[in-house]
Parts: structure tokens; sequence; C-alpha cells
């Protein structure tokens, strides 16, 4: 076939499938001569009608020239993400979950996250710093966890200072001062001696951000948690393999991580909600 018949037919295929924009009146002036080759030139622009309404086909317009038209560019379509939380293809019962494995202490433990994310939000992301931030702060001493205000005296010196004396334990300084830094509370501890000197930042911008990058973090660590427990049943929920059914066991296990990542839905739920908080007006 004449390379100039098949361009014609590319031009119709893809004015049929719509890659060109709307035929202009003079398009049909421009196609090449070798379009005689069709049965007859009526045919041709019953074709090209079909395609778009502007053509009529009793033009007696003539088919000379090159081919000009206006080509649209087609980009790709992204994909649709997948959904977070996908439900378990087959609905299995409590009752029959409660025989393999302990799921009332799963959900127990599952839900002991969320509220201590929402107890972090509460006591560690505050705009207005006071002492009740470092009430809560745990220091891990020797494979043991404290309370940072059972080893120091945490002290109010002014509104925009607050005082840390270890002068009792001052071997745990630089635990002390580590601590309160991975605590999230956007604050720079300043060690002297015995004693932490914390300046209280401003309520500014960039204050703003911070905590609310620090509650992106409290909520990913969250989400870690909520994943290795998810992981630990798992575990367990293989052990019995040849005790049950293999689609019953693989379907207990879609249950649990369903269950998992409703939970981490209910986490960034939280997290958005604080952040708007703390930004207030300024977003």
């Amino acid at each position: 076939m004449c390379p100039s018949i098949m361009n014609t037919w590319r031009v119709l295929w893809r004015l049929r499938t719509g890659l060109f924009s709307k035929v202009q009146p003079a398009f049909i002036q421009k196609f090449p001569s070798t379009l005689t080759s069709f049965n007859n030139r009526r045919q041709m622009l019953c074709m090209l009608s079909k395609c778009h309404g502007n053509i009529d086909p009793r033009s007696s317009v003539s088919l000379t020239a090159s081919c000009n038209w206006c080509h649209i560019r087609e980009y790709a379509k992204a994909s649709k993400s997948k959904k977070k939380t996908s439900k378990p293809k087959v609905f299995v019962s409590d009752e029959e979950m409660e025989e393999i494995i302990n799921l009332t202490a799963f959900k127990s433990e599952m839900s002991s996250v969320l509220e201590q994310l929402q107890v972090d939000y509460l006591n560690q992301l505050s705009l207005r710093i006071s002492t009740r931030v470092f009430d809560t702060i745990t220091v891990k001493i020797e494979n043991k966890e404290f309370p940072l205000n059972q080893i120091a005296q945490i002290i109010q010196k002014n509104p925009s200072l607050i005082v840390i004396n270890l002068r009792e334990s001052t071997q745990y300084l630089p635990i002390v001062k580590n601590a309160i830094i991975k605590s999230g509370a956007a604050i720079n501890p300043q060690v002297d001696g015995t004693t932490i000197f914390i300046p209280i930042p401003k309520v500014s911008k960039e204050h703003r951000e911070k905590l609310c990058k620090s509650a992106k973090t409290f909520c990913d660590k969250s989400k870690q948690k909520l994943r290795e427990i998810c992981n630990r049943y798992t575990k367990k929920l293989k052990a019995n393999k040849g005790a049950y059914s293999e689609d019953l066991l693989m379907n207990i296990q879609e249950s649990l991580v369903h269950q998992m990542q409703g939970k981490m839905t209910e986490a960034e739920e939280m997290m958005a909600r604080k952040q708007k908080d703390l930004l207030g007006d300024q977003k």
C-alpha cells in the first residue's frame, strides 16, 4: 500500500478515536490527493462525518495538497492509589479467631498504642511549654524506665526558662539530656554543671512547624508499634499451621491486617487534628 494512503488511514483512525481536536472547515481540503483511491469521494466524507459532525458529506471541496492537523498530546493517567484498608475476602467471627489466637489481647494492645499517642500529643506537643511536659518524659537507666521527675527536680524559674536540677544524679545528665531531645517537644536543653536549662521558645511560625513535624514523628512511631504487634500475632497464628486449615489461617491473618490498618488510619486522623490545632491560623 502506498505510504500516503497509509497516512490517510492513520488520520481517519485517530479522528475516530479522538486523538485530534475538532476538524476545521478547511481540513478536508488538505488531505492528500491519494484519497481518490477510495471507492468514491462521498464514502470518505461520510466516514469523517461520523467522527465529527461539522463535515458535510455533500461538500464540494477538492482533495488536494498535504495534510495539516491539530494534534492533542495525550498524557498517561495516573493509576488510582490503592486503598490503605482492604477488607478481608472472607469474614471470620471473633469467636472463631479466639479459638486460635488471643484476639482480646490483640485488640487491647492495638488500642493502648493509640491511647499512648493521645497522651504524647497532650503532654509533649503543647504550644505553651510547662513543667508538665517533663513530668511524663521517661529516662532509661540500666534497662529500666523512670519518669524524669523521679530522678531530677524540675522548676519553672520564670515564664521563659525551666530548670532541671540533677545535683543528686549527675551521672545521668547525658541520658536525661538525650531523653529531653528525643521527647519531640521542640526544645533545646543546655547543660551547665549539674543543671539543665531549657529556654522556652516563643510561639512563632517556626516553632509551630517543628511541633507539627514532631506530631508526625509520634504518629510514625505508633504505626510502627502497630505493625510489630500485628507481626507478632501473625507469627503465633502461623505456629498453628497443620492444626487448622490454611484457608482459615489466611482469613484470620487478613482480618488482623485489616484491623491494624484501621488503627493506623485512626492514628493519622489524630495527627491531622493535632497539626491543625498546632498551626491554628498559620496554615
